[in-house]
């Protein structure tokens, strides 16, 4: 059986990242994408996001969150 490793996203997974957020949000939504990856990224505080890669290192899914004050 193959291994899925899940671990918190770096600019490093941006592409894969966003191929991921396309697929379950098609569109032309790329440079939008890019730029709340890289707010996420920016605000370890409020945010954080995952991504699971097989044994291959092939991104496979994605997981994001955000802290609310509501």
């Amino acid at each position: 059986m193959d291994r899925l490793r899940v671990r918190q996203a770096t600019t490093a997974d941006l592409d894969d990242w966003i191929e991921l957020r396309l697929r379950l949000w098609p569109g032309d939504h790329e440079a939008e994408f890019r730029d709340e990856a890289r707010d996420i990224l920016g605000h370890p505080q409020r945010y954080c996001a995952f991504l699971a890669r097989d044994a291959a290192g092939k991104a496979l899914g994605l997981a994001e969150a955000a802290v609310h004050n509501d």
